[in-house]
């Protein structure tokens, strides 16, 4: 397999990941799932909040210079990240049953963007019961659980 490594002279096999190997293999889909996407979007948070902290030192937003405001390729970055902004909210919409958590989340989503947005996947994931797989993380937590008629 891709992940043994021969050590020289010993005549032992190198195993990176052998607590994985032990786990049942939903606990094992579950831990390979969940880890990286859980570093993957708390890195997206992180970057992104440093970016807004540096950018919010440095100057006001409010104070934007009307030039980039008129600049076509400003615009069109602006209409295709809240373009991506509402795509996202449908999911979020779908996943969320009450009306105050689907407001919340619109607000944040519009005002916040990808900082918003990178928050609820971590939060979503660390609310994953054990055991879950990618299914309950992207439907309703509701409908994640039913089983569907196979034909």
């Amino acid at each position: 397999t891709p992940f043994r490594l021969k050590l020289q002279g010993k005549g032992r096999v190198f195993r990176p990941f052998p607590v994985i190997r032990t786990l049942p293999s939903h606990q094992r889909k579950e831990l390979l799932m969940r880890g990286p996407l859980l570093m993957i979007f708390s890195l997206f948070f992180l970057t992104i909040l440093f970016f807004t902290v540096r950018a919010s030192l440095s100057e006001n937003i409010l104070r934007i210079d009307p030039m980039v405001l008129a600049n076509r390729w400003f615009q069109a970055t602006l209409a295709d990240a809240y373009l991506g902004f509402a795509t996202f909210y449908v999911w979020v919409a779908y996943r969320e049953s009450s009306l105050f958590a689907r407001v919340l989340w619109l607000v944040l989503i519009l005002l916040l963007g990808n900082l918003a947005m990178s928050a609820y996947v971590v939060i979503q994931l660390v609310m994953l019961p054990a055991g879950a797989d990618l299914s309950s993380l992207l439907l309703r937590p509701d409908r994640s659980a039913c089983s569907h008629p196979s034909g």
